[in-house]
């Protein structure tokens, strides 16, 4: 019959240190994990939920500005390098702009 060696004071109180950390961690996975399923049963019925059919949702046609003219946004026809210089040339009306309210 094999007796249980008793131990050290310092290693009971290591034991029971780990234990009430290993119950505070137990207790602040579940709150978490109960806070978590709160928030998404409260994403699934409320935060998400589409209130109307999409379907009864009516396609409208692309709005177009009178006169044929493009809102500001890069036509089919425009090329890749067209875009580049016209991004370029916003970026130097950005930094002109920028600089007259640094002064």
């Amino acid at each position: 019959m094999d007796l249980q060696q008793p131990i050290s004071g310092q290693e009971f109180v290591d034991t029971v240190e780990d234990m009430g950390a290993q119950r505070l961690y137990d207790s602040l996975t579940d709150r978490t994990s109960c806070s978590l399923q709160l928030f998404q049963q409260l994403c699934i019925t409320s935060v998400f939920q589409v209130p109307a059919q999409v379907g009864s949702i009516q396609q409208m046609d692309p709005v177009s500005l009178p006169g044929g003219g493009n809102d500001g946004f890069a036509g089919d026809d425009e090329t890749e390098e067209q875009l580049i210089s016209r991004v370029a040339s916003m970026r130097q009306e950005i930094l002109k702009v920028w600089r007259r309210g640094a002064v």
